[in-house]
This record gives C-alpha cells, structure tokens and sequence, in this order.
C-alpha cells in the first residue's frame, strides 16, 4: 500500500550549511585541494562536475566550518536562484550557496535533489520579492516546504528519475564528443585548409571524391593573405544581419524569469 506523503520543511531533513569565500584576496588560499562550489559551476548536471576554482589546504583550514561532506546544494543568491546539484564529495561552497546535508534515516538524497530541484521557480519568487538583487537566506530556505512520502517510497521515485538523468547524460556526452569532432573538421578543412594544400602538394586529400571536388586546389592573394583560389573575403555585415545585446534593468525584478536562460 502506498504511504502517506507529509508536508515537512528543509531545515527539519538535515543541517544546512551556507557557504563563504576565503577571507581577502590571498592567493594561498586557493589551489588543487578541494572543489569550490559557485553558481556558476551549477550547468545543469545532477552532479556536481569539474570546478573552475579549487581550494588549497590553507584555503580549507580557514573555511573547516563550512566543508561540506556531501548533500544537496542550491544557489539561493541573484539570478540564478534555484539552481541545485548533487555535491558528491567534500567541497566547500560560496556564500551564494545553501546546502542540506540530509538525515538519511528521513530522506534519501537523490529525492531530496529532485524536490528542490522542481521547487526552483518557488525559490526564486521567495527571495526575488522587494530586493534589488533575490536573496533567501539560511532560514528562509530552511523554511521552504516540500512533499515527502515513506523512505521506500523516495528509493524509487529517485531510481527512476535517475535513470532517466543518466541518459541524458550519456547523450550529452556524446553530444560533446560529436561536437568536438566537428570543430577539428571545420579548424582543418576551413582554418588550417588542409585539403586545399594538400591537392597543391599533390596529395590525396583523404576525403570522398565529392568533397574533395569542392575544394580548390591552388591559392591566390587576397587584402586577408593567401585564400583558396576561386574564394572570396567578406565583411559579416554582407551575410547576416549584425543585432547587439542589452541588459535588463535590474531595478525591476518583474524583467527576469527564473524559467529563461540570461
């Protein structure tokens, strides 16, 4: 029989834990020690990936307070409030950052990640109201409410979701791969223009007849320097239309929306 599912606040599903930065600017503090969790580093991913900064040893002993094992990490600070991650080994995060660090016997914490995670326009709307930048703060997100039903029960529910989210991160994967594949054609075929010296060289090109048909095989001057004979030079002006980008104010939140990408 299914269980009952209760209204329960975060703060009551574990200890959180509100980042902070190394104090001043001292480059001692940061090295290849431990992860430093920011916003930023927050792609998407359901767990926490590659850092762009790390902390030292030194960096870690003046922050031991706030390292957290592991747990659930959610950017509760600007624009990009809501935004959540599995932290699945010792990191610290900064000060834009609360992470709960679940009591296991009351909710698993890949559940936990999917809750707050379908939680992320509340949160924003709970910290962007009547503040020139959104902020909730340690009890405000301790407060947030979510629904939670038997521990056996969120075993499941995060199975499946799970599974799901490892799928589309192996094609995102591949995705990336496939991507990578397409810049070193494009650098060799058009920047480097493998094909073309190698047909002025005599060379196979290495390509199908039909795409190697399509690159000339000799060079001409041009105002850029050499360029493939029979190619020509262009401003981007001449192919498309140029459109330069503006910023909201921020004086009004109403101009953001935590469901569009900025």
């Amino acid at each position: 029989m299914v269980g009952e599912w209760a209204e329960v606040r975060v703060g009551d599903l574990g200890r959180v834990v509100t980042g902070r930065t190394p104090p001043g600017t001292d480059p001692t503090h940061f090295g290849d020690h431990m992860p430093f969790l920011t916003p930023t580093d927050m792609d998407g991913r359901r767990r926490m990936g590659q850092t762009q900064r790390q902390l030292s040893r030194l960096g870690c002993a003046s922050l031991g307070r706030v390292i957290v094992p592991s747990g659930v990490a959610v950017s509760c600070i600007g624009w990009q409030m809501g935004k959540a991650t599995l932290v699945d080994r010792p990191a610290v995060t900064n000060q834009q950052i609360n992470t709960i660090i679940p009591d296991e016997s009351l909710v698993d914490e890949v559940f936990l990640y999917y809750s707050l995670l379908a939680k992320r326009q509340e949160i924003f709307a709970l910290g962007a109201g009547g503040s020139r930048t959104p902020i909730l703060n340690k009890s405000g997100f301790e407060d947030v409410r979510l629904l939670l039903p038997p521990l056996p029960e969120q075993l499941a529910i995060a199975q499946i979701l799970g599974a799901l989210d490892e799928k589309i991160e192996l094609n995102r994967r591949m995705n990336e791969t496939l991507e990578a594949m397409a810049r070193a054609i494009f650098k060799s075929w058009f920047v480097d223009l493998d094909p073309v010296r190698a047909k002025c060289e005599g060379r196979d090109p290495g390509l199908p007849k039909h795409l190697a048909d399509l690159f000339p095989d000799s060079f001409e001057e041009s105002e850029l320097g050499e360029i493939p004979r029979g190619w020509g030079v262009w401003r981007v002006s001449d192919v498309g239309n140029v459109v330069c980008g503006k910023t909201p104010s921020t004086k009004v939140p109403q101009y953001y929306d935590s469901r569009y990408a900025w």
